[in-house]
């Protein structure tokens, strides 16, 4: 999946996977906010420079290009991403 120029908001919902390839710093969001209402929680690894965001539930999202420590949530339980 890649977003156009400018502020993306990439929603992501239970049961789905994806690939992001362009996430942009300081203006781009991943919204995993189903996954926060359902009450799981992500587990997140780093595989040479992808990032990939992993729930029990089977949903895979990987960010190309993206490191852990940058991606932080926007405000507490919202599930909402962004890179700080």
């Amino acid at each position: 999946v890649a977003g156009g120029g400018g502020n993306d908001r990439f929603l992501v919902t239970l049961g789905t996977s994806a690939t992001i390839a362009d996430f942009g710093a300081g203006h781009d969001l991943l919204d995993l906010s189903a996954f926060a209402k359902s009450g799981y929680q992500p587990m997140m690894e780093i595989s040479g420079s992808d990032l990939t965001v992993k729930y029990d539930q089977g949903a895979t999202i990987t960010l190309t290009g993206a490191a852990a420590h940058r991606l932080v949530q926007t405000s507490a339980s919202s599930g909402v991403y962004a890179f700080g």
